[in-house]
């Protein structure tokens, strides 16, 4: 008898389900955006690029925006579960019109949880 196993990779599941949640969304007037992917410790980089990837195949982004993506992997997250945060900002990263407080911080990439 076959045995049949599906594997996810959490990252790009999280990925499809934010754009599946958000089937209209557009960044094409963004010029920052930040993708924050936060998982278990078993989070391995290579599927947090192909979970970035889809999201940025998946979002309407203009030419000149600027995407970065950060990774944070914690203990306190469960085994083969990942979050991911789409931040968009219309002000260029390096000009600080992120915004202020927390929204300013996580348009410039910082990422919380508890």
């Amino acid at each position: 008898s076959a045995t049949e196993a599906e594997i996810t990779f959490a990252p790009v599941e999280a990925a499809r389900s934010a754009l599946s949640s958000t089937p209209s969304a557009s960044l094409s007037n963004a010029k920052n955006v930040v993708l924050n992917f936060v998982g278990g410790d078993e989070l391995i980089l290579n599927e947090v690029l192909e979970g970035a990837v889809e999201l940025i195949d998946g979002l309407d982004i203009g030419d000149g925006c600027m995407v970065n993506f950060n990774s944070l992997c914690h203990s306190s997250f469960p085994v083969d579960m990942a979050s991911v945060t789409v931040v968009a900002t219309k002000g260029e990263a390096a000009s600080g019109d992120e915004g202020e407080g927390v929204a300013g911080s996580v348009g410039g990439g910082e990422m919380y949880f508890q």
